[in-house]
C-alpha cells in the first residue's frame, strides 16, 4: 500500500490507534503526522500546500473518538480534489456489531481500523 511513499505524508491517529507501532514501521519513507490537536491540521494543510503530495494517507479507527471530532475535520481538506479510498481492517464479530447498535452510536462501522488514501487527481 505505501509503493508510493516517496510522494506522500502519512497521517496517524493518536487518540485510538498504536501510533508509535506505526511511525516505527515507516522507517522514515513518507513524513508522518500524529493527529493530536488542531495544530495537527495545520501541519497538514501547510505541508499540501507546500509539497503537494499527490497522496495522504489517514490511519484511524472507524470511530471518531477524537476530541471535537478531529479525525473528521481533517479528512476534509485532504479530500478536496483527491480520489479516495476506504481499506478496512480488523471487521467486527456480529456480536460487537449488535452491540454498537445497542448501545446507540451514531456510527455503525463495520470494521475497527481503516486507512484512508486520498489520491490528487491529475495536476
Amino acid at each position: 500500500m505505501l509503493a508510493d511513499a516517496q510522494d506522500a505524508v502519512v497521517l496517524i491517529d493518536t487518540f485510538n490507534t498504536d501510533a508509535m507501532q506505526i511511525v516505527r514501521r515507516m522507517q522514515g519513507r513518507a513524513p508522518v503526522i500524529l493527529l493530536q490537536n488542531h495544530e495537527s491540521l495545520a501541519r497538514l494543510e501547510r505541508m499540501l500546500a507546500d509539497r503537494r503530495p499527490r497522496i495522504v494517507w489517514h490511519v484511524r479507527n472507524t470511530h471518531d473518538v477524537s476530541p471535537g471530532g478531529l479525525n473528521r475535520a481533517v479528512e476534509r481538506k485532504p479530500a478536496e480534489g483527491r480520489k479516495v479510498t476506504a481499506h478496512l481492517f480488523q471487521p467486527y464479530s456480529r456480536l460487537e456489531r449488535f452491540l454498537i447498535r445497542l448501545a446507540g452510536r451514531p456510527e455503525q462501522p463495520t470494521h475497527f481500523y481503516q486507512i484512508l488514501k486520498f489520491e490528487r487527481l491529475r495536476g
